[in-house]
Formats: structure tokens, C-alpha cells, sequence
């Protein structure tokens, strides 16, 4: 990038950081599941605040027009014109809220990544995230009557997939040279541990496709292979110790072992499968009575009569 000639490098340097810092802050309340409006109110400041920044700079990397431009400007587009026929008017503002600011966060995060050292300090400041986003949530899991490990938002899935990004980050450094090895293995450890307490399915289904891929393109030593299997090792085992933990701090609390849903769901207990069937049928019938209008708009066309 062409750096203003009249932009000393140490406020570029410092508006690159502030950038950073607003992504940071834009992405942690939203992907640990939080739709609160003091999330919402941070989350857009932080996004606004970096969107300024990036707008009084001339000469920053811009996202071209393409592919994917497109494709999120029509889900977005789509989003907005259901609000004609929705049932929820409040939930569908939010999720167009939500959306609309994960696509300026990749903008940002696009642009930041283009400066020297951006990209590392993206990564650096989501790992810093993630750390405190993990301790908080086990000491949520070992204080609340929950018996899934959490976000600040009690979410169990969206804190789960928050993790995903630092356990792929920490397999990709365990294979480095050195002693920076070790502290990557013990990374790996601790964020695959506040993933196994979260117990989400679906988001360890994400994980095993995202890892059986990175280890097809990646070729790894035998030495790799071995630290990866004592990470997974101490994965299992600081998971049922935390377990423990939880029983001897609260006593009475339910405890559930790590991988116990799936166990569930494989002998038929469980029925979020099949519910979530049922609503996806449900709003496949709801959509079919109603294509255009949609039965938000006969209830609100309802409304208006009683009044």
C-alpha cells in the first residue's frame, strides 16, 4: 500500500491499531451469541467508529465489487424485503443489524489486513479475545447452575463456534519450530477444552470438516503428530476434570460429560433434530399459504382492524 505523504507512519500506525481494536470489540459481544441492545449499541459504535477511520484515509486497500460483494448486498436486500410479510418484525431488524455488521467487519478486517503487520494484529487481538472469552466462560460453567460452558450471553453454540478460529489457529502453530511450539500446544489445550464444554453437536461437526481439511493440505512430521496427540489428550483430560471441579465447587449443580449429547441424540433421547424439522416444515407451510404477503402481514393487517 502507498503510504500519504503527509501521514506520519506512527499515526497510521496508531489509526491501523484503533481499527483493530474496533473489530475486536464489534465481533466479541455478537459471536458469543449476545443480541442484547447494549451489545448492539457497542458492537455498532465499534464498527462506525472504524468505518470513520477507514473513510479519512485515501490511500487504504478498498474491497472490489465482486462475487461476493454482491451476494451479501442481496441477502441483505432480501432480508429488508422480508419485513413485509415477517412474523417478528423486532428479530428480523436484529439479524439484518447482525449481518449488516459482520460484512463491515470483513471490510475492516480486509482493509486492516492489507498494512504491514495487520493481518498479525487481527490475529493477535482475536487470540487475546479468545483467551478472556475462555476463562470467563469456565468460570461461568464451574459458578452458574448451567451445565454448558457459555458465553457472557448463555449461548452454549455461538460460544462455541467463537473458539473454532483459536483452535485451528493453535493446530497450525503446534507444527512451528521452537519453543513458541509448546506455547501453542498449551493454547490448544485450553481452547479445546472450553470447546468440549460447550457440548455443541453441530459446531464439533464443524470442526472435525474444517480439521479433516487442514490435515489433507497440510503434510505434518511424525513429531506434529505426536504433540497433536497429547493436545488431544489433555483436551480429554482437563475436560472430565473440569467436570469434577464443578461437582466439588457446587455439589448440587447438574454435570453432564463432555460428548454426553451426542450419545443422546445417537439413542433417540434427544429431539432437537427432529424440532428443528418441525420448524423448518412449519415455515415451509406458513411460506406456501402465503408467498407474497406472508402471514406477518395478515397479522398486522388483523391488528389494524381490531384497533
Amino acid at each position: 500500500m502507498t503510504q500519504l505523504p503527509q501521514e506520519p507512519m506512527n499515526l497510521r500506525s496508531v489509526i491501523t491499531w484503533t481499527v483493530g481494536v474496533c473489530v475486536a470489540v464489534a465481533m466479541a459481544p455478537w459471536l458469543s451469541g449476545g443480541q442484547e441492545p447494549l451489545a448492539m449499541l457497542l458492537s455498532v459504535g465499534a464498527v462506525l467508529l472504524g468505518a470513520l477511520l477507514l473513510w479519512r484515509q485515501p490511500a487504504v486497500r478498498r474491497l472490489r465489487r465482486g462475487s461476493l460483494v454482491w451476494a451479501w448486498s442481496a441477502f441483505i436486500g432480501w432480508g429488508a424485503l422480508s419485513l413485509w410479510w415477517t412474523a417478528n418484525h423486532y428479530s428480523t431488524i436484529i439479524w439484518l443489524i447482525t449481518f449488516g455488521l459482520a460484512g463491515l467487519i470483513f471490510r475492516l478486517s480486509y482493509s486492516m489486513a492489507g498494512e504491514p503487520q495487520g493481518r498479525q494484529r487481527l490475529v493477535g487481538l482475536y487470540l487475546a479475545s479468545a483467551v478472556a472469552f475462555a476463562v470467563y466462560g469456565v468460570w461461568l460453567y464451574l459458578t452458574s447452575d448451567y451445565d454448558r460452558l457459555t458465553g457472557s450471553f448463555y449461548w452454549a453454540n455461538p460460544a462455541a463456534a467463537y473458539l473454532i478460529p483459536a483452535i485451528l489457529l493453535s493446530v497450525d502453530g503446534v507444527g512451528k519450530r521452537g519453543p513458541v511450539r509448546w506455547w501453542w500446544l498449551a493454547g490448544l489445550a485450553g481452547f479445546g477444552t472450553a470447546f468440549a464444554m460447550t457440548d455443541s453437536r453441530a459446531a464439533t461437526i464443524v470442526l472435525g470438516l474444517v480439521v479433516v481439511v487442514y490435515l489433507l493440505v497440510h503434510t505434518l512430521s511424525k513429531t506434529q503428530w505426536i504433540t497433536l496427540l497429547f493436545g488431544f489428550i489433555a483436551i480429554v483430560g482437563l475436560s472430565f476434570g473440569s467436570v469434577q471441579l464443578r461437582h466439588v465447587v457446587q455439589p448440587n449443580a447438574a454435570t453432564i460429560a463432555p460428548g454426553s449429547r451426542f450419545a443422546e441424540a445417537a439413542s433417540g433421547e434427544s429431539k432437537s433434530a427432529s424440532d428443528r424439522l418441525r420448524y423448518l416444515e412449519s415455515a415451509l407451510n406458513m411460506w406456501f399459504h402465503q408467498p407474497l404477503q406472508g402471514v406477518g402481514c395478515l397479522l398486522y393487517t388483523s391488528d389494524a382492524a381490531d384497533d
